[in-house]
């Protein structure tokens, strides 16, 4: 069984829920049809979607997609949500798919990472790997964008250059090509297919961004 749940409202956090909502105190109610359930609240956080409050309805929940779960939400509150999730996955053995832009949200709560451009895969591989030995210069490029806590202070936070492509105008080649620094001619010319770079990690580049360089299997 496949829960996903949308939709949903945050409103003031009330007394006597956390029995009902398996900890998390600001839902108004949840509405379970078949395989789909609407988590539903209102309140001034405003709108947002994210996955899993019905606690006892999803003890025996198989996968739970969480979309975009703390947009829009305070960190007290986000910190709920993602940890109910992480409940239900160690109690109930219930498998979470996160989508997200967060990539705090990715460190902490992830064990595997896919990271996407264009509606595709470019990057794929444990948490720690992807953190610590980024492979594709998409994934190098958001990790640079994002402070650190270990960054020097004054130090500059490096954008990735230019737009996301038209979808429905993709090039031949690469979809990152024309935002990339490691590009070479091939990238323009022919799509990358996912390659093996490390222990259960791949990444669909023709160059080596760790030298800067095309691969020996690339040219």
């Amino acid at each position: 069984q496949c829960v996903r749940v949308t939709r949903v409202r945050v409103y003031a956090l009330r007394a006597g829920s956390l029995d009902n909502l398996a900890g998390v105190h600001h839902v108004d109610a949840v509405r379970i049809t078949g395989d789909d359930a609407e988590v539903v609240s209102n309140d001034d956080y405003g709108r947002t979607e994210f996955a899993a409050q019905a606690g006892h309805h999803f003890q025996h929940l198989r996968l739970l997609i969480a979309d975009e779960p703390t947009t829009a939400l305070d960190v007290t509150i986000q910190a709920q949500v993602l940890e109910v999730m992480a409940r239900l996955s160690r109690e109930f053995g219930t498998a979470v798919i996160i989508i997200t832009h967060n990539l705090g949200v990715v460190a902490r709560y992830a064990d595997r990472v896919n990271v996407m451009y264009a509606g595709k895969i470019i990057e794929t591989a444990s948490a720690e790997s992807v953190y610590a030995d980024p492979r594709h210069p998409y994934t190098l490029g958001l990790l640079n964008s994002v402070p650190r806590l270990d960054q020097a202070q004054g130090e500059k936070l490096i954008p990735i250059e230019g737009l996301p492509p038209d979808l429905a105008r993709l090039p031949g080649g690469c979809s990152f090509y024309p935002r990339c620094t490691f590009r070479i001619e091939k990238c323009r010319e022919e799509y990358p297919p996912l390659q093996l770079v490390g222990e259960h990690h791949y990444a669909a580049c023709w160059v080596d961004v760790t030298e800067g360089k095309a691969k020996s299997n690339g040219n």
